[in-house]
């Protein structure tokens, strides 16, 4: 048998080439990496039951979780309850009072950390944001429902009933939801499924005058008339070879076995007018024209965040070291 040995030069130059080789299929490995999910809040763990006040906190323990939702000027009561079952056994209830004003969660993720999330930037990369909702009550009016992903554009919402949430920008997804029938006056409840762009131009307001209707390829509207129906709604923005694609997809949802049936949404939007690419808030809330308590009021449930393409610093970091070790073998090679 021949046994070969290794001067000091060759054994640095076959740990480099390891080095690469590894480097290399951590590579691969990340771009192959299934979908990672940033967000996932059922709202079971560290939470108060029936709190109101909108500055609910979640369990630090849970790093999956949304710190905390707070609401816009204008107010909305935010409370964590176990009635209203959409999944899991508590949900968290939206209320609106006086002028409608979304509720808003700023992202963290504990483990990863991150605290904003940018769409990558490979085509087919894509982000998204899927929620479970219920109606809890109809209001005397017809209303709308939206729910998206905004950039809290340098002021992030830190208190409750503060103006720092009319500058955000970004896309939102909308609804119909239907009236009590309680006034003569209300107008017919019509059905709607429209995803929008926000610029925060308006100084006034979130959700406010600064929305463009985005058009779609395909739209089947949506008209929800039912306190006991529950829904899965999710807005998907995806990467394209210029601009940006957004769908928005809604599902009736059978809490018994999980199964959904897709029943309306609207498809095939293209963003190619500067499209937003980085946010670091969920939103959600109802629109008008119903206020107070001609307004519905609404329970959601699991909001997950879930992006294509998230970075491993480790590989990253290895890929760095290989590259060093490399560079001191040519250096010695010299």
């Amino acid at each position: 048998m021949q046994i070969n040995s290794f001067d000091g030069q060759e054994r640095s130059s076959v740990f480099a080439m390891a080095c690469l080789t590894a480097a290399t299929i951590g590579l691969s490995s990340l771009a192959m990496a299934a979908p990672v999910t940033l967000v996932n809040d059922t709202f079971e763990i560290g939470e108060t039951v029936g709190a109101t006040d909108g500055s609910r906190n979640n369990d630090a323990a849970d790093p999956m979780d949304i710190p905390g939702y707070k609401v816009g000027h204008g107010g909305a009561v935010l409370g964590v309850e176990q009635q209203n079952r959409i999944g899991s056994p508590r949900s968290l209830q939206y209320s609106p009072y006086g002028s409608n004003r979304p509720a808003i969660g700023t992202l963290y993720n504990a483990d990863l950390p991150v605290n904003s999330v940018t769409l990558g930037p490979e085509v087919g990369d894509f982000i998204k944001l899927s929620i479970r909702y219920r109606t809890r009550k109809l209001g005397a009016l017809p209303n709308t429902f939206s729910f998206g992903l905004y950039n809290s554009n340098g002021t992030p919402t830190a208190v409750n009933l503060d103006t720092s949430s009319y500058d955000d920008y970004g896309y939102a997804a909308r609804f119909a939801i239907d009236h009590d029938g309680s006034r003569d006056d209300a107008p017919d409840a019509v059905a709607l499924a429209e995803i929008y762009k926000e610029t925060g131009l308006d100084a006034t307001a979130t959700f406010g005058t600064d929305i463009t209707t985005l058009t779609p390829v395909q739209s089947t509207g949506i008209l929800v008339n039912s306190t006991s129906s529950r829904y899965v709604a999710e807005l998907v923005l995806t990467r394209l070879s210029e601009g940006i694609g957004l769908d928005f997809y809604f599902y009736s949802l059978n809490v018994n076995n999980g199964s959904t049936t897709l029943i309306g949404g609207a498809t095939g939007v293209v963003d190619t007018d500067n499209p937003y690419l980085t946010f670091d808030e969920i939103v959600f809330g109802t629109g008008a024209p119903g206020t107070g308590s001609d307004s519905a009021q609404t329970c959601i449930d699991d909001i997950q965040l879930v992006v294509s393409v998230v970075p491993e610093p480790g590989a990253l970091a290895f890929l760095g070291a290989s590259g060093l070790l490399l560079g001191a073998r040519r250096r010695r090679s010299a």
